[in-house]
């Protein structure tokens, strides 16, 4: 690891080769696979202890973070109040093959994903570009955007010679940006209305009313406070 002040030592890129398990923030991937299956964010899930059973002798049983439990719940509740045991309930109804076969479209691989229901709770081995570029379908209405890391090369007359020009998640995107007069740093050299010419756009990944639901869930954390009646969990 390199010292303070030698960062440049070291030719290791955290953000594309570093792999840590992202835990909660995963969460909504599986819920996303759910809601793929027909579950909405008002159906009930089950906030119970779980046993596990495994080798001789060996059994996992995860908790919640407050080692209480909540007995039923809807999804909304249990993704809002992250709650562990009603993740891993909601993964074994779904399926856990499922769930992978559908969370692959977020940009991971099925080799990344573990096989059983730790899946819930985010034990994966993954990037911090790979989690950037799977909530990025969340926040572009399920477009799959193209990630790059060159945004913009001038010679040293301001002259461009190198603008990335991937497929994009709206093509009047400068619309929004009217009213204030603000411009998108990487469209910056092209003076029409919308994107710059030959743009396309990104292939829709998710469907709207998924898109909805799942950041409708997501805004709870902040905007949805849950009235709810915790249980002390003696079933472990």
């Amino acid at each position: 690891m390199a010292r303070a002040g030698t960062a440049n030592h070291s030719k290791f890129n955290r953000a594309i080769n570093a792999r840590r398990q992202p835990g909660s923030s995963f969460k909504p991937f599986v819920y996303a696979a759910a809601l793929n299956q027909g579950y909405t964010p008002a159906s009930l899930v089950w906030d119970e202890p779980v046993f596990v059973r495994y080798g001789r002798g060996w059994a996992w049983r995860p908790r919640n973070a407050n080692h209480w439990s909540l007995r039923r719940i809807r999804m909304r509740v249990a993704l809002t109040l992250s709650r562990n045991l009603a993740s891993v309930h909601l993964l074994k109804r779904v399926g856990v093959e499922k769930t992978k076969n559908y969370i692959q479209r977020f940009g991971f691989t099925l080799e990344e994903l573990p096989r059983g229901l730790s899946l819930a709770l985010g034990t994966a081995e993954v990037s911090p570009l790979q989690m950037a570029g799977a909530y990025a379908l969340f926040a572009n209405g399920g477009f799959q955007v193209k990630l790059y890391f060159i945004d913009l090369i001038e010679n040293g007359d301001g002259e461009v010679i190198f603008q990335p020009n991937p497929p994009r998640a709206c093509l009047n995107c400068w619309v929004r940006y009217r009213a204030t007069g603000d411009r998108p740093p990487r469209l910056r050299t092209w003076d029409g209305p919308m994107a710059p010419p030959n743009s396309s756009l990104a292939e829709r990944i998710l469907t709207p009313g998924l898109v909805h639901e799942i950041t409708s869930m997501m805004q709870d954390v902040i905007f949805g406070p849950v009235d709810t009646k915790p249980q002390r969990d003696t079933k472990d």
